[in-house]
């Protein structure tokens, strides 16, 4: 009857790598929003720039 304390144990460190890797996702897509971000910002500044000239 060893088998079961396994099975849990494997499902554990699945639910762990999942975790992980939803963490890192989620952290490139916030820095991949931010970027979107700041090239708006840079995009709407140029535009300024060239209408006002």
């Amino acid at each position: 009857m060893q088998p079961p304390p396994r099975k849990v144990k494997e499902s554990q460190q699945v639910k762990l790598l999942f975790s992980e890797q939803l963490s890192k996702l989620q952290m490139k897509q916030h820095q991949d929003t931010e970027l979107l971000e700041e090239i708006r910002y840079e995009n709407n500044n140029i535009l300024i720039l060239i209408i006002h000239k």
